[in-house]
């Protein structure tokens, strides 16, 4: 839909009510220097949400794509709405924040990389691959666009000054990379390693004292395996969800 000379790019904040640090980071970056007016569109995935600073009002956004057009459930009637405005871009980043982990990382809902470019553009060196495991036909609306992704900016450890920081010197650098250009600067020396996400290590309500970190290879009754989103769902009975090195370098 772009003109040859300029990609369009929108952004997704809000897709979780709880997670309005998305708004502080646009708002940073419409001032960044080296972006300008005009460079991407702003989308509040789940505007009712962040109004009552809730994860969702009836359901969770992030699993109800496509979405149904006359849905009475509020979250599925808007997905419909955001993923029709998203197929009007060339490029569509989805802002989360992972507030257990320390790093930072990308994640595709899909078994394989569609858009190599897009993520090389994203200086982040942990690249995740996250497929349904259930079959289950809805999901996140980076599932059904190619050219998305999204964007886990880990705030464990960080002041929200220094994680709004990082994730929007993190968004400039992208969207300029992709405006632009290649990433001319890390070219050399950057590469990305891409896991898979293959299932969870479930606690069965009970807090599990066992020491993990996420992407830190582990090693349970005889499985090994690279721990994701550890202790982030532990209301959820969950301690981490497992993955394994599905490429060593991108």
């Amino acid at each position: 839909m772009s003109s040859a000379s300029q990609s369009k790019i929108l952004l997704i904040v809000g897709t979780h009510g709880d997670e309005d640090i998305g708004l502080e980071i646009v708002k940073k970056l419409k001032i960044f220097p080296g972006i300008k007016k005009g460079d991407f569109d702003v989308l509040v995935g789940n505007p009712r949400a962040i109004k009552k600073n809730g994860r969702f009002i009836e359901a969770d956004l992030n699993r109800v794509y496509p979405g149904k057009k006359d849905s009475p459930v509020y979250e599925e009637k808007i997905a419909w709405e955001n993923l029709n405005t998203a197929r009007q871009y060339d490029y569509v980043f989805d802002l989360h924040i992972a507030s257990k982990s320390a790093q930072s990382f990308v994640v595709i809902p899909k078994r394989e990389i569609h858009n190599p470019k897009m993520v090389k553009a994203v200086v982040i060196d942990k690249v995740v691959l996250w497929p349904s495991t259930s079959g289950r036909l809805t999901g996140p609306i980076c599932q059904f666009l190619d050219n998305s992704l999204e964007i886990e900016f880990g705030t464990y450890g960080k002041t929200r000054e220094q994680a709004v920081a990082k994730a929007v010197q993190i968004t400039a650098e992208a969207m300029r990379n992709l405006l632009v250009g290649s990433n001319q600067t890390k070219k050399e020396t950057f590469s990305q390693q891409v896991f898979l996400v293959y299932g969870k290590f479930l606690i069965n309500g009970k807090k599990s004292e066992l020491k993990l970190d996420d992407f830190q290879l582990a090693t349970l009754n005889g499985e090994e395996y690279y721990p994701l989103l550890t202790n982030q769902y532990l209301t959820e009975g969950i301690k981490c969800y497992k993955m394994r090195l599905a490429n060593s370098g991108l």
